[in-house]
């Protein structure tokens, strides 16, 4: 997932979970350790530490906190969660663990684009003993690693705007409409240099004549990226089926908690034969989108909230 932190941070992001479960008797968990392994990113300082200002373990009972600090460029970071009293997971029962975070924002040390992902890294990083038996008890198990979460100052969200309009008209028509909302965090930035959207084609033709294809910002109706020449037979074969239009040149900022919407037109001149058919798609690669935060300059991501987004069917 992306976690946008805007400039001053933000409270009460989930990184993790983690199970515990107790067979026999009732387990009394004295400590946990939970390591940040080494940071995976490159560049002059990636610290993954610096986004936080406080780290809890938490089930809803029983807490723990840590504030961390240091640094994970050059070795993998442990934190020791300890319990007092002692965490209580019933014989034959479990009780789950969910790591949360207290950000900080860019303006305090967090590091945008840097990828956090935590791991309970070996069975002897839980402590604890049997509640009547007062034996120290080694987990076994799997040790449990978290999903990566991303850091920025903001994100984009992308959604689709319904239409009614099925039928497909044989020349220039829109084709799929959409808003992109920014985070509160910060502005979202598609500077027409460093940034793309790009669509896939999804269809029943197989080749078509050259055709182009236009990005409009709905609130003025005027063309915000350059007209997009899809070359026909010979070239990439048009608006076939996999055709990919990639936007580059589109200079549009999304305001911190606003939205934009825009919408594409396709010279639909080549679809002409009955039952014909046509949609756009924003798929989920890394390269279908990419944007600015105000502090890293061209971010990609998989995790771009709304994606895939598939555009309606247009049907001759």
């Amino acid at each position: 997932a992306l976690v946008a932190v805007g400039a001053t941070g933000t409270s009460g992001v989930d990184f993790a979970k983690f199970k515990l479960a107790a067979a026999n008797e009732q387990v009394n968990v004295e400590s946990v350790v939970v390591t940040l392994p080494q940071d995976n990113n490159t560049g002059v300082d990636n610290n993954d530490v610096p986004n936080f200002a406080s780290l809890s373990l938490v089930n809803g009972v029983a807490s723990a906190t840590v504030y961390p600090t240091g640094s994970n460029d050059a070795a993998a970071r442990t934190f020791s969660f300890t319990f007092n009293p002692a965490l209580e997971v019933p014989k034959d029962g479990n009780v789950v663990l969910t790591l949360r975070a207290e950000m900080n924002g860019t303006s305090n040390q967090a590091n945008s684009t840097t990828t956090p992902k935590f791991t309970i890294a070996a069975n002897t990083d839980v402590t604890s003993k049997g509640d009547s038996s007062g034996t120290s008890i080694t987990a076994s198990g799997t040790a449990t690693g978290a999903n990566e979460m991303t850091i920025v100052k903001t994100k984009p969200t992308f959604a689709l705007v319904p239409t009614t309009v099925i039928q497909l008209t044989a020349g220039v028509t829109e084709v799929m409409r959409f808003t992109i909302t920014a985070d509160a965090g910060n502005d979202v930035l598609f500077d027409g240099t460093n940034h793309n959207i790009r669509f896939t084609v999804v269809s029943n033709r197989t080749d078509t004549a050259t055709s182009t294809v236009d990005l409009y910002d709905a609130a003025t109706d005027l063309i915000i990226a350059t007209q997009l020449t899809i070359a026909g037979s010979g070239g990439t074969d048009g608006l076939k089926n996999g055709a990919l239009i990639d936007f580059v040149t589109a200079n549009v900022t999304v305001p911190a908690g606003g939205s934009k919407e825009l919408y594409v037109k396709a010279d639909l001149a080549s679809f002409t034969t009955a039952d014909d058919w046509f949609r756009l798609e924003i798929a989920k690669a890394a390269a279908d989108v990419s944007w600015g935060d105000g502090v890293t300059t061209d971010i990609t991501s998989v995790l771009t909230n709304g994606l895939p987004l598939v555009g309606g069917t247009l049907t001759r």
